[in-house]
């Protein structure tokens, strides 16, 4: 995959997934993060997501990748001034937020694996053409040949009708009673 639509998809990803993280953790910390955490953050998850950008990620990478994510940027963003209780330098996340950090990476993954699909599909119907018109990738062969069926005269066939019916004229109406 071309380094611009590597760097596309992992500037859109990062852009939406610091965003979402900004945002939870003002929501939870209710203190602003400085503009250099979230740059930081920003060229963190881009630099990793530039990484794994060159090819179609299965769920289960995913899933570990956003997991890992997840709580990476939770640490650095509380280490970083979004104290809110849960963690500070040195402890452990609350259940609670465990259990929210746990099921934003499952649902951002399974999000995330839908549009993977989706963009890898896209990717494959748009470039396929170009690469068999351009040489560089061929197309098998049909599995299935059928010959032709060779040409038999063609006999004109008489059409008779042996049990047919004419009506001509319009119905017969039925007397009142």
């Amino acid at each position: 995959m071309g380094a611009p639509f590597r760097l596309a998809r992992a500037t859109a990803f990062s852009a939406v997934c610091v965003s979402l993280t900004l945002v939870a953790h003002w929501l939870a910390a209710g203190d602003p993060l400085s503009f250099r955490a979230v740059a930081t953050a920003f060229c963190g998850v881009g630099a990793i997501a530039y990484l794994v950008a060159g090819a179609e990620r299965s769920l289960p990478v995913i899933i570990g990748l956003l997991l890992g994510g997840q709580f990476s940027l939770h640490a650095f963003l509380a280490s970083a001034g979004g104290h809110h209780g849960a963690i500070e330098v040195g402890e452990t996340l609350s259940p609670g937020m465990s259990a929210a950090h746990l099921l934003a990476g499952l649902l951002s993954a399974l999000w995330l694996r839908r549009g993977e699909r989706a963009a890898w599909a896209m990717a494959r119907r748009l470039l396929t053409p170009l690469l068999v018109r351009a040489g560089a990738v061929r197309l098998p062969a049909p599995l299935l040949v059928l010959p032709a069926a060779p040409e038999a005269p063609v006999r004109p066939v008489a059409a008779l009708l042996r049990h047919a019916l004419v009506l001509r004229g319009p119905p017969v109406r039925s007397p009142a009673p």
